[in-house]
């Protein structure tokens, strides 16, 4: 028969070790999901950049209000109100951003890149 001892002592400091190793894994593994979906932009913050090659916006949607627009590449974009009206023409390249205020509904964004190939796509204001 094996002897059973009389009282069994917990190491506390041993749990406190893997207490506080614990729950640095857990911080650090919830900063990894916290980065893994970065949130979208606040407009006021950043404002929209449209591409030219592929005819890209940052951002499928934006809240009605003022923005800025930024054009990358070389070339130009345009963009269109819901009733067809242009309401930007802007170079693309190292000008300065263009402000544009924006209501609801959808634009339409044409893309000419130079020497590449005419684009579109859209940006939903809600």
């Amino acid at each position: 028969m094996t002897p059973v001892p009389a009282c069994r002592h917990l190491d506390h400091r041993r749990l406190a070790l893997r207490t506080d190793a614990a729950a640095l894994a857990l911080a650090a593994l919830g900063g990894l999901v916290a980065c893994s979906g970065d949130p979208e932009p606040r407009p006021s913050s950043n404002g929209l950049e449209v591409v030219l090659d592929g005819c890209r916006i940052n951002r499928a949607s934006v809240p009605a209000g003022a923005h800025t627009v930024r054009v990358v590449g070389s070339g130009r974009a345009t963009v269109t109100d819901p009733q067809g009206a242009v309401v930007l023409t802007a170079p693309g390249g190292e000008e300065e951003p263009a402000d544009l205020s924006l209501s609801r509904g959808t634009y339409d964004v044409t893309c000419e890149p130079e020497g590449g190939r005419l684009g579109e796509a859209q940006l939903k204001v809600s």
